[in-house]
């Protein structure tokens, strides 16, 4: 009955997951391209679309531990490079059914990053989709996102103002310039790790605008 990742998911049985994921995200990473395990921490067992609005995903921690939680574990243990966040309402994670998951330190920095020592990439799912943007402003949420350990923001609507309010942030003892700081320097080094450091520019031929 998912609307969104019914057809785009690897199976309903854990272990299988695991094992396809992990395979899969060993294929591109051989051929250095990063891959990304999504949708943290378990967008599977949903009746609603993120994109229009905030699933809830009602399992207490025993079930979630051992369904949808299970693969980003093997994944995060074989080195995947980098996991997206999504946009879910996971109460026995956050506290709060109010929360999507992308926001909640709880879920991206004490579960994702802590708990499970993923030292990669945490990336949110887009900043745009109703499941996070319903209730947040634009620019607000991407601080948001940041604050709960995010290290890329994922399709900001209003750049500007994110960038005027994380100032802010930095300011007032909010955030940390070490933090900013840690996330250029993964991401810099995930770039130098493809290769990309010493690619040319891409050509734009084909992409622009007559």
């Amino acid at each position: 009955k998912n609307p969104i990742i019914n057809g785009r998911s690897f199976g309903e049985n854990p272990k299988r997951v695991a094992a396809l994921g992990t395979a899969f995200m060993q294929g591109l990473q051989s051929g250095k391209v990063m891959a990304s395990a999504k949708h943290f921490p378990g967008h599977g067992d949903t009746e609603k679309d993120s994109h229009l609005t905030l699933p809830e995903v009602p399992h207490q921690r025993p079930r979630l531990d051992s369904v949808e939680l299970m693969p980003f574990r093997e994944l995060i243990k074989q080195r995947c490079a980098s996991v997206m966040v999504a946009h879910l309402s996971v109460p026995a994670l956050t506290g709060r059914s109010d929360k999507p998951t992308t926001l909640s330190n709880k879920v991206v920095t004490q579960l994702l990053k802590k708990e499970f020592g993923f030292e990669g990439l945490a990336i949110t799912d887009a900043l745009n989709m109703k499941g996070v943007a319903e209730q947040n402003q634009p620019g607000a949420v991407d601080v948001e996102a940041l604050l709960a350990g995010n290290d890329i923001l994922l399709f900001s609507e209003n750049v500007p103002k994110a960038l005027n309010l994380i100032e802010e942030k930095l300011k007032n003892g909010s955030l940390h310039q070490a933090d900013i700081n840690e996330k250029c320097r993964k991401i810099l080094a995930y770039k130098f790790m493809l290769g990309l450091a010493h690619d040319k520019s891409p050509s734009m031929a084909g992409l622009q605008k007559d």
